[in-house]
This record gives C-alpha cells, sequence and structure tokens, in this order.
C-alpha cells in the first residue's frame, strides 16, 4: 500500500497518465484504487472527471454481466460482505447490489424487524437449468412461476448467460465501428454530394432517419435546412434579384430554391434585406398596389373608409366579403389617417348612423374614417360630437320574459297562490326553512307585476248566496266550500274563507246536528 498522501499532493501522486491505466485500462474499482493510495472513492471519481477519464462500457450498451451463479455462491454460501464479493468480482460495491437486485438475489436482511417481515426465500436455481428451460421454448413468464423468480430477473439472467438478447438492442450498431453501416465518408458522399435527404439516406442504406439524423451530428457534417438547398448556397444577390427586383414573394422564392419560406426570410432579415408586409404585397389578379400614395387620395381626398377602399380596390376574400384589416393594417402602416380639421359629420347623419344602422361608437369611427395615428378607430372624438349632438343613448332591447316567470305569474294571477305558496311549490326556501318568497317577487317584477300589486280576490262571493245555502239548503261550512270551488293547492277545500264570509255576514251558526232537510252536493261525499 502506497503511503497516504495529503488532500494537496494527491494530484502529484495519482498522475493523469497513473490514473488512465488504473481506471481506465486495468478497469480497476475506485474504491481499491483509493484503498492503495490512501483516499476516498470520491477523490478519485473528482480526479478522474479532472483529468477527463471516462471509462466506457463494456459491450454494446451496459457493462458485462457479471456471473449471477457466483455472485449468489460468495453472497449466501460462503456469506461473504459485499466489500468482499466486489474484490473478487472485480466490481464496485455499488454494482453488486445493482446486480443482485436485477438477478433476483435476495439481499440479507440488517434488523431483526425486515428479518421477521421479510418473504421466505426461494431455493436457487442456477444458469443452466434456466437455459434449458429456454431452449425447450419455455417463455420467461412461465420460467418465472416454475421458479418463483421475477419474469424481469428471468429476462436479466438470459442475458448474462447469452441466449437472450437484450430488447432494444438487436439492430443496434455502435457509431464509428467497422459494422455501423452510417460511416463518415458515405454520409458526406450521399448527403453533400448526391444531396439526398435522410429518409432517402435511410431507405438506400435500410437503416432509419434517426440513425442518420443522429450520425450527422455525431460527425459534424453541416447540415441543409427546409430542403436540398443549403442556406449558405443562398447568396445576397439572389434573393435581391427575386424579392426585390422581381417582386416575388417568400414562398416563391422558397420554391424555387427548394427550401422553405422561414428560412428564405430569416436569410433576408441577416443580409438586411427589409421584408415587405403581407398588407403591401400585390396580390395576383393584377390588384393595386396598397401604395402611401393611392391609399392617401382614396382616404383623405375621396374620403372613402376601409370598406369603400377594399371594394374599390377588389381586396375581397374567397367568399366574397372586403378585407377590411388588410386596409386598415395598410393605412396604420403608411400612417394614414383623416385630418382632424375634415372629421366632420352632420347631426341628422350622426343620428342615422347610431339610431337606424345601429352602429356603436367603433362601427361609427370605422365608418367615418376616424382614426389615431397607431391606426385604432378614434372612440374619443365619436364619443364627443355625440355629446355635442345630444343625441340620447339608445333604449336596451327587453329580453323576453322566460317559460319559469310567464308560469309564476299564472300562478300568481289566475290561480291566487301566495308568494310563499309558489316559492315552496319550486322549493325555494332560505337557510332557516321558510319559503323564498322575496326570489319569487322578483321574478313577478321582471314580468311587470309590482311588487305591491294584489291579484284580485277569487274568493268575492254574495254573502247572502252562502247565507241561502247554509240555512235554506242545509250545507256545512266544508260543502259551501266544495259547492263554490274554494280549494287550496293541495286540493283540500278552504272552510276558512267560508268562516270569514260568516263573520263578516253576521251569519249565526246552527246547533250541532245539523238541518233535517240537508241536500246532497255533488262532491261532498
Amino acid at each position: 500500500m502506497v503511503p497516504a498522501a495529503g488532500q494537496g499532493r494527491i494530484q502529484q501522486v495519482l498522475t493523469p497518465e497513473l490514473l488512465a491505466r488504473l481506471y481506465i485500462e486495468e478497469r480497476r474499482p475506485a474504491d481499491d484504487i483509493a484503498a492503495e493510495y490512501g483516499t476516498t472513492r470520491l477523490t478519485i471519481y473528482d480526479l478522474a472527471h479532472r483529468y477527463g477519464l471516462q471509462r466506457k462500457a463494456v459491450g454494446p450498451c451496459t457493462a458485462a454481466y457479471p456471473d449471477p451463479d457466483e455472485l449468489y455462491r460468495l453472497r449466501h454460501v460462503e456469506n461473504a460482505s459485499t466489500k468482499e464479493v466486489a474484490n473478487a468480482m472485480g466490481i464496485a460495491a455499488g454494482t453488486v447490489w445493482k446486480w443482485m437486485r436485477r438477478y433476483g438475489i435476495p439481499c440479507n436482511p440488517r434488523t431483526k424487524r425486515q428479518a421477521a417481515t421479510a418473504p421466505p426465500a426461494v431455493p436457487w436455481t442456477d444458469q443452466k437449468t434456466l437455459t434449458a428451460m429456454w431452449e425447450r421454448g419455455w417463455p420467461a413468464q412461465r420460467i418465472a412461476e416454475a421458479t418463483g423468480i421475477a419474469a424481469d430477473a428471468v429476462r436479466r439472467r438470459l442475458e448474462a448467460a447469452g441466449v437472450l438478447t437484450r430488447r432494444g438492442m438487436e439492430n443496434y450498431q455502435a457509431v464509428g465501428e467497422p459494422s455501423d453501416p452510417l460511416s463518415r465518408e458515405l454520409l458526406e458522399a450521399m448527403y453533400l454530394v448526391q444531396r439526398l435527404t435522410p429518409y432517402e439516406i435511410a431507405k438506400a442504406t435500410g437503416t432509419t432517419h434517426r440513425k442518420v439524423d443522429y450520425r450527422l451530428t455525431r460527425y459534424g457534417i453541416p447540415r441543409r435546412h427546409g430542403g436540398h438547398k443549403l442556406l449558405t448556397d443562398i447568396t445576397p444577390e439572389v434573393l435581391q434579384e427575386l424579392y426585390v427586383d422581381q417582386q416575388r414573394t417568400s414562398v416563391e422564392i422558397a420554391d424555387m430554391l427548394e427550401c422553405s419560406s422561414v428560412h428564405v426570410r430569416l436569410l433576408m432579415r441577416s443580409y438586411g434585406i427589409e421584408l415587405r408586409t403581407s398588407e403591401l404585397r400585390s396580390g395576383s389578379g393584377g390588384r393595386t398596389p396598397l401604395t402611401a400614395q393611392v391609399l392617401r387620395e382614396l382616404h383623405v381626398d375621396q374620403g372613402m373608409n376601409a370598406r369603400q377602399i377594399a371594394k374599390a380596390l377588389d381586396y375581397c376574400s374567397t367568399s366574397g366579403r372586403p378585407s377590411t384589416e388588410r386596409i386598415r393594417g395598410a393605412l396604420a402602416h403608411h400612417g394614414i389617417s383623416i385630418p382632424r380639421a375634415q372629421r366632420t359629420v352632420g347631426d341628422e347623419a350622426l343620428r342615422k348612423l347610431y339610431y337606424d344602422e345601429g352602429l356603436d361608437e367603433v362601427g361609427i369611427a370605422d365608418r367615418l374614417g376616424w382614426r389615431t395615428p397607431s391606426g385604432k378607430p378614434s372612440l374619443h372624438e365619436v364619443k364627443q360630437r355625440i355629446k355635442e349632438a345630444e343625441i340620447a343613448p339608445r333604449p336596451r332591447r327587453a329580453k323576453p320574459p322566460t317559460a319559469l316567470n310567464l308560469e309564476i305569474r299564472g300562478m300568481y294571477e289566475q290561480e291566487g297562490i301566495t308568494k310563499r305558496q309558489i316559492a315552496a311549490q319550486l322549493g325555494w326556501y332560505k337557510p332557516d326553512g321558510t319559503p323564498d318568497g322575496g326570489r319569487v317577487a322578483k321574478r313577478l317584477a321582471r314580468v311587470g307585476i309590482e311588487p305591491g300589486w294584489r291579484p284580485p280576490s277569487r274568493f268575492a262571493c254574495d254573502p247572502q248566496e252562502i247565507r241561502r245555502l247554509y240555512e235554506d239548503d242545509g250545507l256545512s261550512q266544508r260543502e259551501i266550500a266544495v259547492s263554490l270551488g274554494w280549494f287550496s293547492p293541495t286540493g283540500n277545500p278552504l272552510t276558512y274563507r267560508v268562516q270569514q264570509v260568516f263573520r263578516e255576514a253576521d251569519i249565526p251558526s246552527r246547533a250541532r246536528g245539523g238541518s233535517p232537510h240537508r241536500a246532497a252536493v255533488p262532491g261532498s261525499e
């Protein structure tokens, strides 16, 4: 063992050449190197990172599979510690735990509680038995059920035995290896010289376009953007001639140069070529360009609004609607607006726009062409002009009554039901459990019934008629209510109403037993 070196002298002892030989070539664990030189494992990792040393994995993607039988024998038969197993197999202590979990090898419980709650140990099945089951055609799930090992652990152990290829690694090809079909020379010839796309290269080589893209990045081959044309091949002179002199659009230039219109615009910005806005570009069909001179003549001199300008210059959509937004954008781009001195409108014309046509402030400003320097409708001027003309606001349109409000009105007017009774029928109750008559009153107010209004009483009658029914015909108070049709919402005769008439008309009540000459009343039985 080398004498321990101080923290400041460890770099002098473990030089890059020495650490590369121990850590990379001999593949010794960091714990062994740290123990030999009297330092810690983290220090070894830190030095390897400083020196730019990175241990490559053995195999196509992961480290070599340790022998599961040997790992189980050392850990459970010889009861070796994790560090002793790591030293014996030439791997790190953390790797021992990792492969034990992957192989389904049980770990010794650390406490008595873990030992009490641990599942019963499964008898060990060696690699030869697992391989024989696999060669007989048993799937991994069936092997797992027969041996008591997890299905993932069975697959990992079969991979360690070399009879099963790890999923996703069947077609793995290391970049730059002799077996790699996508070498640097081939990609440079097909991509740069023949101008093939990644999809065409993948189809020709039997690979995928993702592998082609990945290797183009790894090899540092300059990429084409948007098609077959390299961005460096599009010079400023070409764009100047096509875009400025020939007045072609970026889409047309992209079709000619076999790239995307986005990259054409990016290149023009990088070359300092001023882009035309979509409003200033001449459309197809020989339409007049929206220049400042044309717009100023139509908008300022002739007083035409955006809609009229769009119709006059035939700037319409495919459905035939005038492209007012395009005209407004062009006006805002050139900073054209009607001078304030020319912004006049008569009171009658303003009333016609406001009342007859139903335009709001924005519509009136757009119709008159009154705009701010930024191109927005000048609402302030329109509101000020409406105030000067003493134009009253338009009355709000009354909403049609809802079916529920009409139903409540019928119950209140025709049936004579009180507000509290209506609320009880509709299930409208206050938090204290009483019917919410105020809610019914609000509904009635929406259909024109004032709060203090009461419907005419449907219990109006002639007291003499009630006296005749009671004294001459010998009917009882209940029978009188039935004959007059006085019922509550629940269908019970309202005898209290009859009693109220008795008190008002001073009709004396007869003695119990009733009159001997009682007439039968329909529905009284």
